[in-house]
């Protein structure tokens, strides 16, 4: 339910009109695909080298959203996309050891954020 003094254009149990909703489908797209197209692209321009494909950046956040949606029955309808988080770990894996190191930081930095967001102590006992 709105609250009387709300700012929002829409609560969130309601539906915009149809015409409405499609401009908002279509911004919504296109942003999301920019954004998925994007960290490919900025990998590869800064590395200097193919280390990421726009294709299968595209079918994997397609497969990862609708797990996601199966998962969560619907109830959360999000987009998964590329993270830029892992841009700046990807580079400096490929300038230290090429390609594989660069696979290797992506499974190590999203462990970190796993351990640090769970407030795990895995990885600092690793480090022991």
């Amino acid at each position: 339910m709105v609250e009387e003094n709300s700012n929002m254009l829409l609560g969130t149990g309601e539906k915009p009109p149809a015409l409405r909703w499609l401009l908002l489908a279509i911004q919504h797209v296109c942003a999301m695909f920019g954004a998925t197209i994007l960290v490919p692209i900025v990998v590869n321009t800064t590395a200097g080298a193919d280390i990421l494909s726009i294709p299968v950046a595209l079918v994997s956040s397609g497969i990862g959203t609708l797990i996601y949606l199966i998962c969560t029955r619907n109830r959360s309808p999000v987009y998964l996309g590329s993270s830029f988080a892992f841009i700046a770990p990807m580079i400096a894996g490929y300038a230290i050891g090429g390609y594989w190191k660069c696979i290797y930081s992506i499974n190590d930095s999203g462990y970190c954020l796993c351990d640090y967001f769970t407030d795990n102590s895995c990885f600092r006992s690793r480090l022991d």
